[in-house]
């Protein structure tokens, strides 16, 4: 209720200095949060990730992913395998996200909508992805021209045309994350004599770029020693330089270290076998699992020369040495399995250092003022300032609560947010305007209160509410509501993001809570 006053205070001193500016204000906060909300919205698990940097996103003259459907064959064949091909086509510099994105990011979501009705299409397949580093965090993903192949299966009977239609949704990124939609229609004759199309060899390629689901025969083992994982793998797998893992599922391997192999090793009177050295997450070790879920790639991948199966690999608790030195050779060549974490660990322009990120959590905060979403908190409390001026209050103190208000709020969300990520949900700044409630009920507030100042109607509830006893004790004025002026700043301030912020809060969120909190305090200061 204090909060509840303090705003109505506020937004009285708002209509006598101005309804229609400040209405305009207000309502330019109303569409940059809402905007803001919508990519929170689409970034599901990782809202953090894509409203922190959609938040930053500038008008864009069309879609960064070109998306269309190609297929192997000129026409479909019922009861044979018909296998198409989604093809994403990026912008330079652009790339999209596998099904595990790794520290951040959406993976693309395909929905088929077919005709006849017979027809069935099965999920397309993700191809071997790419390692690569934003803003300090290790995803995984494709850039370029990408093709995820799937199959559709017709019964017999079936003539005419098929119709294939697709929705996907995808998170495309470079310096920015933008939340992008493609609705694609292809058309098809159904024949039993198809020939080879123009697409044929792409199709086919892509294909043979899928990693194999392959049951494990017991050939490949894990073993987990407090936070660290080697993953060994029998010598009739040829393995000659280099292996390396891409989880299933989050928050299993540490990624910001570097995996290690060594090739070559004789144990006992077993054949020669290669090991891979890999860092769990710290909820994984405290709680491991029984297996890993994940493919295992061999040299660089089939488009390197090796080999990549999608697999399952048992983890019992045992006693892991550390990796071997490593020789030259053999460093050279793991290096394609390893260089975007190393980067991650030698790149001083990186985010990785926390002194870094707490500047660019201060300068974040600074700039965040001139948002949309906390400028008008600011002239709400200039208005404020003014009026405990021409009483002849101390300023500094009045300075000081709302600081305190602000960094009160900032470690109340950070350790909300840690928390969570601690349960295990993938949630960072603004990560309550990932539910609609929460969304709607802002649009209703801000809308409401907008229509108020432009003097469409006036709040009779809030007249008799103010005359209640428990109301009149509420402070009105002084520096308890600035205090509350300071929450209210972080409240409206959450849809938004500023330059170097991103930066930031992404260095925090992968971060132990102690040096999380420290980031977000950096932050709160700077506003």
């Amino acid at each position: 209720m204090s909060l509840l006053s303090a705003f109505l205070k506020h937004a009285k001193f708002s209509v006598a200095f101005g309804r229609l500016g400040t209405a305009f204000v207000i309502a330019a906060a109303l569409s940059a949060g809402a905007l803001t909300s919508n990519c929170a919205l689409a970034a599901s698990d990782d809202g953090w990730f894509s409203a922190i940097d959609a938040g930053r996103g500038e008008k864009k003259a069309g879609p960064h992913v070109t998306v269309d459907i190609i297929a192997e064959k000129t026409s479909l064949t019922p009861q044979a395998v018909n296998r198409f091909a989604v093809r994403f086509r990026h912008q330079e510099g652009w790339h999209t996200y596998w099904k595990m994105p790794g520290d951040a990011g959406l993976p693309p979501e395909f929905t088929f909508t077919l005709s006849p009705s017979e027809l069935k299409a099965s999920a397309p397949l993700f191809p071997l992805p790419e390692r690569t580093v934003t803003s300090g965090l290790i995803t995984f993903g494709y850039g370029g021209e990408t093709l995820f192949p799937f199959n559709v299966e017709l019964p017999r009977g079936a003539s005419g045309r098929a119709q294939i239609a697709l929705h996907v949704e995808y998170l495309a990124c470079k310096d920015m994350c933008v939340p992008e939609s493609a609705d694609v229609k292809f058309s098809i004759p159904i024949d039993i004599k198809g020939k080879d199309s123009d697409d044929a060899a792409a199709v086919a390629a892509a294909v043979r770029a899928i990693p194999e689901r392959v049951q494990n025969d017991g050939s490949i083992k894990a073993t987990i020693d407090g936070n660290r994982i080697r993953i060994d793998v029998a010598g009739n797998a040829i393995v000659g330089r280099s292996l390396d893992f891409l989880p299933s599922e989050k928050n299993v391997i540490d990624l910001r270290q570097a995996p290690q192999t060594a090739v070559g090793i004789t144990q006992g009177n077993e054949p020669p076998s290669a090991s891979l050295w890999l860092a769990a997450t710290e909820r994984f070790a405290k709680t491991p699992q029984p297996a890993l879920e994940g493919v295992l790639v061999a040299d660089g991948g089939p488009a390197k020369g090796g080999w990549a199966i999608d697999t399952s690999v048992p983890l019992q608790t045992g006693s892991v040495a550390p990796p071997p030195a490593v020789n030259p050779a053999a460093a050279s060549s793991q290096a394609d399995a390893a260089s975007a974490a190393a980067d991650l660990n030698n790149n001083s322009q990186m985010t990785a250092g926390t002194g870094a990120a707490l500047l660019f959590a201060f300068l974040g905060g600074l700039i965040l003022n001139l948002m949309p979403c906390v400028f008008p908190v600011l002239s709400l409390k200039l208005l404020d300032l003014v009026q405990g001026a021409h009483q002849s209050q101390r300023l500094v103190g009045h300075g000081l609560a709302f600081t305190g208000g602000v960094l009160l709020s900032m470690v109340l969300l950070s350790g909300t947010l840690m928390a969570l990520r601690t349960a295990g949900h993938a949630v960072g700044w603004g990560f309550q305007l990932q539910s609609p409630w929460v969304v709607a009920a802002l649009i209703l507030l801000f809308g409401a209160i907008t229509c108020n100042l432009l003097g469409l109607y006036e709040f009779t509830f809030g007249s008799r509410a103010a005359d209640l006893k428990v109301v009149r004790s509420l402070p009105q004025s002084g520096i308890t509501s600035s205090f509350f002026s300071g929450i209210l700043a972080v409240i409206v301030a959450s849809p938004c993001t500023a330059p170097f912020m991103g930066a930031g809060i992404g260095y925090a969120l992968t971060q132990p809570a102690a040096e999380a909190m420290l980031v977000f305090l950096s932050l709160g200061l700077g506003m």
